[in-house]
This record gives C-alpha cells, sequence and structure tokens, in this order.
C-alpha cells in the first residue's frame, strides 16, 4: 500500500494504525475551540439493537444511532461531519461553517472476503468506530465482528443446536443447582455464555455432562413396589 502523504501508516493483518491521529487547517483558530465544546456536549449512546443468531445474543448501536447522537450536537458548534472511503480507509473529516476544518486520520478495518456484503460491513463499521472514537463515544462493540469475522452460526449449525438446548437447561435448574453451575464454572475460570460454550467444544461437553448429573441427583430412585398378598392367588 502507498502510504497516505497525510498521515504516517503501519499496516497489520486486519487494521491500518495511525501514527498522526489528525490535521488541521490553517488557520485553526475556530474549528478547535468548536470541536471541543461539541465533545463537551456528547453522550455515550444507548445500545437499541438487538441479535440473536444460534447462541450469540447481543446488543449494540448502529452507524445510524452514533451519527443521530452526533449531528445535532455538531450542528449547535456550526460544525458537520463527512466520511469518505479511501484506499487508504475510512478518513472524517469536520467541518466548521468558516470554512476551517480538522481531518482525522483513516481507520481501515480489513473485510472478512470479497464480497460487496463483506465490504460494505468493513466500511460501515470503520465509519461507526472512527465517529465514535472521535467523539469519545462508548457504545457495545459486538456488531463490528460481521467485519472482521467469519458469519454467525446457521441456525441448523448443529453445535449452536447443543447450545442452545443446554442453554435451556440450564434456565431450567433450581436455585441451588444454578448456584453450584456458576460456582463451579467459576473454578474452571469459563463462562456459561452462548458466545463461550460455542466457541469451545470440550466446554460444552463439559457443561452438557456437569448439567446430566445435576439433574440426575434431582431424580428419584425408583421404588420397588411390595405386593399386595391379598391379591395373591385370588381367582
Amino acid at each position: 500500500m502507498t502510504p497516505d502523504p497525510d498521515f504516517d501508516i503501519d499496516v497489520d493483518a486486519n487494521t491500518v494504525f495511525i501514527g498522526t491521529s489528525w490535521i488541521a487547517s490553517e488557520p485553526s483558530d475556530t474549528v478547535i475551540p468548536a470541536f471541543v465544546h461539541a465533545l463537551w456536549d456528547m453522550e455515550d449512546v444507548p445500545k437499541t439493537r438487538k441479535v440473536e443468531a444460534g447462541p450469540m445474543r447481543y446488543s449494540y448501536a448502529d452507524l445510524s444511532d452514533v451519527l443521530e447522537e452526533i449531528r445535532p450536537k455538531l450542528r449547535e458548534h456550526k460544525l458537520a461531519i463527512s466520511q469518505t472511503a479511501t484506499e487508504f480507509g475510512v478518513v472524517t473529516t469536520l467541518f466548521h461553517e468558516s470554512g476551517q476544518w480538522m481531518r482525522f486520520a483513516p481507520l481501515l478495518i480489513k473485510p472478512a472476503g470479497a464480497t460487496p456484503q463483506n465490504m460494505g460491513s468493513a466500511i460501515t463499521y470503520a465509519r461507526r468506530y472512527s465517529a465514535q472514537t472521535i467523539m469519545g463515544l462508548a457504545t457495545e462493540d459486538d456488531d463490528g465482528r460481521a467485519a472482521t469475522v467469519s458469519a454467525m452460526p446457521r441456525p441448523d449449525d448443529p453445535v449452536a443446536i447443543r447450545v442452545d438446548a443446554v442453554l435451556a437447561r440450564l434456565g431450567a435448574l433450581n436455585d441451588e443447582q444454578q448456584t453450584e453451575m456458576r460456582s463451579w464454572a467459576d473454578k474452571e475460570a469459563r463462562k456459561l455464555s452462548g458466545k463461550a460454550l460455542y466457541e469451545d467444544h470440550d466446554w460444552l461437553s463439559m457443561v452438557e455432562a456437569y448439567v446430566d448429573v445435576l439433574v440426575s441427583d434431582e431424580e428419584p430412585e425408583p421404588t420397588e413396589v411390595e405386593p399386595d398378598d391379598s391379591t395373591i392367588g385370588a381367582d
């Protein structure tokens, strides 16, 4: 990759890291104070989007949620945000109505594949991550999984089916059994989340076996029924 002439860029397998974080117009005595005041007004973005895909369950804020928080606050300080996708990654620029500007280093997320959907997901994620980082916003970062890793498990994935089944059995345990289960998992330094179970098949098998033990301990022992002597030999 040819270096962006405006920034010092180092490339790793998935993300481009930037040595120079931002540049600004000359002069910049209006845009920088406006940017600082806009930062003071920013609030963290609520995670309103929910995803359930096999054992993966999480909430997150998408690009539209982030921009919905950012744009009005920037507008109050006569600022506008512009994001463009270039060969170096997504470049975010803040423009002030005076004509001054601040440009932030490009962020490149390598897509998981070469399809238009893979590339679109990577660009969207880079836009969201860049915007929320520049504005100091905190959100849960689970939607980026689609940009950098392979697809979620299919609904007919046999491992996902096993995970869903064991999660249902865990939820059906009584309070004492659930406490014992959590204590055991803590000693193993493992989690009982769907993600942890799906990603570690050995751990999934161990949890299935432990639930079997807990449930079998709860089941009453079979009792032998004594024959009724009064009916023996009766015609």
